[in-house]
């Protein structure tokens, strides 16, 4: 019943239309349609039609009262369309089916029925009951009262559908709707028959079956009773005589329901072909029972898309012999699988015979717990097992009361035609996706496919598992060799959760106490999209990098390859803690280390506890397409990416060094080096150019890197004189393989880099810090006179000091000189600005020491919109990050001037003097 405002929506609703009923139509026309609307949509859901555009309701419905103008008596009236406002004076943006029929059952579930079985949706469907006088040839006179004499009571359907535009498709579907109206009027029709059919049948049963089975009889015989009493409806008969070969034939004429047609088959022969006998009614002929109960292949189109359930009762003649079969054929009704088993004939004997047969003691728990499975085992099985393949299974289920597990029963049909398969699973873990897994396995193991399926959830009351039964359709002699445990095992496979694969391989991996540590702690924190990208064993490597992730380092990184990815692709993890890598960070890093991105997908993973990682797992080739020797290179990219992110190394195109030549990042940070002191040099050639040149040509870009090595590296241990003529050796081997070079000017600038190295006097590159680690500065002394192309005058002796915060260059005209250091903004030629001040310098100090000196360092991070106060305090960052690179190349440091507090004096060499005030920001030479 509505409530007021139900009523109150749709009325206002309705009123809409009739208003545009009453403008548009003439006013007889009106009236019938007004009184036809309300009884259209007297039983429609206010929510259904409360946002539908009134124009498309008057459409729908006046279409609807048109097609009802006539229907030939005793027939159904189809239509299947596309509305479109040039043919039909309306639209809707569906297809639109309209049926009208005489009123009978099944009518519109087996319409929706064969509608969601070909995966089409319905987008809205009304359904009223309609009294209509009609004329002898069906021409509609008017409406009626329900009830009134003389008038027809019919059935309408109005279905809104998903649309089909295909002129074939279309066809079709109306072809099978036409065939379901069809069913349904044959079944419905010949129902009454049916049932003076068996009740003679019934009766001829219990006058004529041998009296050496009466007992067996008795209970068949009430079993068809108890059919008869609304268990079953009837869809189908057909009476069948035996012939003298053996054989049998439809008795002409017998056909009742879906079977009138004597061409409906229901089963198949024994090459799996359509068959109106087959080899099944042959078998039952031969066998002790007057009853035989199976499933046919075929699936109703009346009432729900089920296989047809088959009842086959022998027929006797007066001396009680077998002469020929019965057959009905329908489905069994939910009052049938609802009703306990041990109150229905036939199956209350069988359940008798199972719990003798078990040998509980009565009123025991396990004769309890036996009696409930029996109970809510699926009804068909009950009907169609064996005692024998019955105990079996049902003792099987039993023991899962007491230990839930996964577990398959298997019933084989006799005749080849089917596997019944009853599979239980953890019930938390039943889904569309598991059940169709499942399905799969079972479809591969019989060769055969899912003809039907049905899940069953607390089948023991509230126990842990959940039921799902298979039907799968095989074809006789074509079901290959299986093995139970075998199918069991895969159905197992795929039932174990992620998350139980995973602590399994944890526990293989770290063992029982440690794997269950970090089971516990990432083990239900995976997304559901990290679990279909990624197996159990890759997630062990993502844990062991997650567990380094802490407050203090927040980020961990992995290069790595899949075995089906070609050799120029890599793919790269970037694990953080507490939050996403935003891309627009991440990708320049990565595309400077001459990597192409093709792929990004992130994944959440939640600690136990809440704290957030998320991982950023990329696909990516080689820029230039070349294969990568990830073996080789993988740790060499992993310190390089960790240095770029930290901001150890600057991200530029020379970061392409460590895949293109394969040097690591601080010989890379080394080449940059170089090429930022040439830029300050005044070559010609751009910081990007001079990288390009060395990627082009990684055998000479490793030359380069040896050759420096060879010269300053102590860990070689090889003196003065070794050294030189190994440095020989290896440029003249550079200059070998520049004659191979085709462009000059790469040509230039990869001999500029050799003249470089060989004029470069003393490095800090290979002296530790206080921690033991590698500078985060580097300095380079230079015997200016030995560099070429160098702009005049000539210093005597030049320091370059490189780090990612800050660079810088000191000049000194001799081996004594004094000058001051200058805090530059000049980015790009700082050096040609500390070059003229050295200029004035030397003149200035021509009285006190024979020659100048002059420095210059460029902060090149200064805090941007900073206060006053941050940018001093980056300057002196930086000023004081030059004067330690100063200091670890400068020869020898004495005094004798007065040195404040904090001022750093270093001694060594031949040079006379150094002191550095610190505070003051002066050098003094």
């Amino acid at each position: 019943m509505r409530n007021g405002s139900e009523s109150e929506r749709l009325e206002a609703k309705l009123a809409e239309v009739r208003e545009l009923s009453a403008r548009r139509l003439p006013p007889e026309e009106h009236a019938a349609f007004v009184a036809a609307l309300a009884e259209f949509y007297a039983n429609a859901s206010p929510e259904d039609i409360e946002d539908t555009d009134p124009e498309l309701i008057y459409g729908a419905a006046l279409a609807l009262w048109k097609f009802l103008a006539r229907r030939p008596p005793g027939r159904h009236q189809l239509r299947l369309y596309n509305p479109r406002m040039a043919e039909h004076g309306w639209e809707s943006p569906h297809t639109v089916l309209e049926i009208v029929n005489d009123d009978m059952p099944f009518l519109v579930d087996s319409t929706t029925a064969c509608l969601t079985e070909r995966g089409i949706v319905i987008h809205d469907l009304i359904h009223p009951i309609l009294w209509h006088f009609r004329d002898a040839e069906g021409r509609r006179l008017g409406l009626a009262e329900p009830g009134a004499e003389g008038a027809v009571r019919e059935s309408v359907i109005q279905a809104q559908i998903d649309q089909i535009v295909e002129a074939d498709a279309l066809a079709a579907l109306e072809a099978a709707l036409d065939e379901v109206l069809t069913h349904v009027r044959m079944a419905v029709e010949d129902w009454k028959p049916m049932l003076a059919r068996l009740a003679a049948v019934t009766q001829q049963l219990r006058e004529r079956a041998p009296e050496a089975r009466a007992g067996m009889v008795e209970e068949v015989v009430e079993f068809l009773d108890w059919l008869a009493a609304d268990h079953f409806t009837f869809l189908g008969y057909r009476e069948y005589e035996l012939l003298e070969d053996g054989g049998a034939r439809a008795v002409e004429g017998s056909g009742l329901g879906l079977m009138r047609d004597p061409g409906y088959t229901v089963l198949r022969d024994a090459d799996g072909n359509p068959a109106d006998w087959s080899p099944e009614m042959g078998a039952f002929v031969a066998d002790a029972s007057p009853l035989m109960i199976i499933k046919a292949n075929r699936r109703s189109t009346v009432h729900r898309p089920a296989h047809l359930d088959l009842i086959g009762i022998k027929r006797y003649d007066e001396q009680g012999r077998v002469t020929g079969e019965h057959v009905f054929i329908g489905l069994f009704t939910s009052a049938a699988y609802n009703r306990s088993p041990r109150f229905i004939p036939l199956l209350r004997q069988k359940i008798e015979r199972i719990i003798a047969r078990a040998g509980f003691p009565p009123g025991s728990h396990d004769a309890k717990a036996l009696i409930n499975v029996l109970e809510t085992y699926p009804r068909d099985e009950l009907f169609q097992a064996s005692d024998a393949q019955l105990f079996r299974n049902a003792i099987g289920v039993l023991h899962l009361v007491t230990r839930p597990r996964t577990r398959l029963f298997v019933r084989p049909d006799r005749f080849g035609r089917f596997m019944s398969c009853l599979v239980y699973v953890p019930r938390e873990r039943y889904n569309t996706e598991l059940r169709v897994r499942i399905g799969e396995i079972l479809s591969e193991a019989f060769n055969g496919r899912v003809a039907a399926w049905s899940p069953s959830f607390g089948a023991f009351g509230d126990e842990m598992l959940a039921r799902i039964h298979f039907v799968i359709a095989t074809r006789p002699g074509h079901i290959p060799d299986y093995d139970l445990d075998e199918i069991e095992a895969r159905i197992v496979e795929a039932v174990r959760s992620w998350s139980d694969l995973l602590k399994e391989a944890l526990v293989e991996r770290f063992g029982e106490h440690e794997g269950n540590r970090l089971h516990a702690r990432y083990g239900e924190g995976f997304s559901a999209a990290y679990r279909d990208a990624f197996n159990a064993v890759t997630a062990i490597a993502d844990i062991e990098k997650m567990e380094e992730l802490t407050a203090e380092r927040p980020l961990a990184i992995k290069f790595y390859r899949r075995l089906e990815d070609p050799e120029r692709a890599v793919r790269f993890k970037l694990y953080r803690l507490g939050g996403t890598v935003p891309l627009s960070e991440c990708l320049p890093v990565l595309e400077d280390m001459g990597f192409r991105v093709i792929e990004e997908h992130p994944f959440e993973i939640r600690r136990a506890g809440g704290e957030e990682i998320w991982l950023h797992d990329f696909y990516m080739e080689a820029a230039g397409g070349e294969d990568i020797d990830l073996s080789r290179l993988r740790m060499r990219l992993e310190e390089a990416f960790s240095a770029i992110w930290a901001g150890e190394v600057d991200s530029d195109s020379f970061n392409r060094l460590v895949l293109a030549a394969g040097i690591n990042i601080r010989e890379e940070a080394l080449l940059r080096a170089y090429a930022r002191f040439l830029r300050q040099a005044r070559i010609a050639y751009s910081f990007s150019y001079m990288a390009d040149a060395l990627v082009a040509n990684p055998a000479i870009t490793r030359a380069l890197v040896a050759l420096f090595g060879t010269l300053f590296d102590p860990a070689t241990g090889a003196d003065g004189e070794a050294r030189e003529r190994e440095a020989a050796a290896i440029a003249r081997r550079i200059e070998e393989a520049l004659e191979a070079v085709e462009s000059l000017e790469v040509d230039r600038i990869l001999r500029r880099f050799l003249n470089a190295i060989q004029a470069t006097l003393r490095t800090n590159y290979y002296q530790p810090g206080p921690d033991g680690r590698p500078k985060p500065y580097l300095s380079l002394k230079f015997d200016s006179e030995a560099l070429a192309e160098l702009p005049l005058p000539r210093p005597w002796r030049e320091i370059f000091v490189y780090a990612t915060a800050v660079e810088g260059v000191h000049l000194r005209g001799g081996p004594v000189a004094r000058g001051g250091i200058r805090w530059s903004d000049r980015r790009e030629d700082y050096r040609t600005e500390i070059l003229g001040l050295l200029k004035a310098q030397m003149v200035k100090n021509a009285i006190i020491v024979p020659v100048g000196a002059k420095g210059g360092f460029l902060p090149k991070s200064l805090p941007a919109g900073g206060s006053r106060e941050e940018v001093m305090a980056e300057a002196v960052r930086c000023y004081r990050i030059f004067l330690k690179g100063l200091l670890d190349v400068t020869d020898n440091l004495s005094g004798g001037r007065v040195v404040p507090p904090d001022a750093v004096v270093r001694r060594d060499g031949d040079d006379p003097y150094l002191v550095v005030a610190a505070d003051k920001g002066t050098a003094t030479f």
